[in-house]
């Protein structure tokens, strides 16, 4: 049901995650699952769904868990396009009433900009479709402005626009009687633009430091800050206690931005450094702390 991409060591095929083969769906922050059920109803195709919130992901995994046609994802989106899935490896993306940002000054956190597209038309298969809806007037001129070349628009099909109708955010606007606005883009060709992935495909364990100092340590990790083309690495805080402390850093590696905990346990003269947040994902940033820790 959930697809542990973390623990794969390459960029996913769908396909694998599926007992039948066929065409693969993807939703993008599929909320409460309304429109994948449904769309499940009438569609024989399987269906991944991808969301953010690890609480809507184990809400959703109980609700779909009599269906083998659907699995779940939690990521975020740019990151999953950019870095999760194999090229040309998706068939459709559906995306229903994201959320608009309306202020100027938050226009930069839309998903729907030109490298947004960059990134499905990396996974998305040619002649492959993409859906969106959204009943805010501002977001359907933002989306109008940047639909790439590569994608030919045409009228949506119906049952996408009645499905979507039949979410808890199309009843609502409904009701206030909201204008919605459609896309339905199909793919035309490949683009060349491609993304250096940050993933490593390892997994860190520990790290065992000789010789150790906690106030060399301190003064070291204090001084941790890598700048680079999209990425942004800095130290940020360390809490001691008796045997023991946690150093957290920040991570911004391209779209991904991430806290990292590192406990420490002291014995002696020996520290191990251990990983605390278990959702840690471990990027080529993350191992430039470890290395500057050795």
């Amino acid at each position: 049901m959930l697809i542990e991409w973390e623990k794969i060591n390459k960029r996913i095929d769908p396909e694998d995650f599926f007992p039948y083969k066929k065409k693969i769906v993807l939703e993008i922050g599929f909320g409460k699952g309304d429109f994948l059920l449904n769309y499940s109803k009438i569609f024989d195709e399987n269906l991944i769904g991808i969301e953010i919130s690890r609480y809507l992901i184990l809400k959703s995994i109980k609700k779909f868990i009599k269906f083998n046609n659907i699995r779940v994802l939690n990521s975020e989106a740019f990151f999953a396009l950019g870095h999760i899935f194999k090229k040309n490896s998706i068939d459709k993306i559906f995306i229903i009433f994201p959320d608009p940002w309306h202020k100027k000054r938050h226009e930069k956190r839309r998903l729907l900009n030109k490298e947004f597209f960059d990134r499905v038309s990396f996974v998305l298969k040619n002649e492959g479709e993409i859906f969106i809806i959204t009943d805010e007037k501002i977001l359907a001129e933002y989306i109008e402005e940047n639909i790439p070349e590569n994608f030919k628009r045409e009228k949506s099909p119906e049952v996408y626009i009645q499905l979507a109708n039949e979410t808890k955010y199309g009843r609502k606007w409904r009701k206030l009687k909201k204008d919605f606005f459609d896309f339905y883009l199909i793919k035309k060709n490949d683009i060349e633009k491609y993304w250096e992935d940050i993933l490593t495909g390892k997994r860190f364990d520990h790290l065992l430091i000789k010789n150790f100092n906690l106030s060399v340590f301190k003064e070291k990790v204090k001084k941790i800050e890598i700048k680079g083309e999209n990425k942004f690495i800095s130290f940020k805080n360390i809490y001691e206690g008796e045997k023991s402390f946690i150093v957290e850093f920040i991570l911004k590696e391209e779209t991904i931005l991430q806290k990292a905990f590192l406990k420490g346990e002291i014995f002696k003269d020996k520290c191990i450094l251990k990983p605390l947040n278990k959702e840690i994902i471990f990027t080529k940033g993350f191992f430039e702390i470890i290395n500057n820790l050795s």
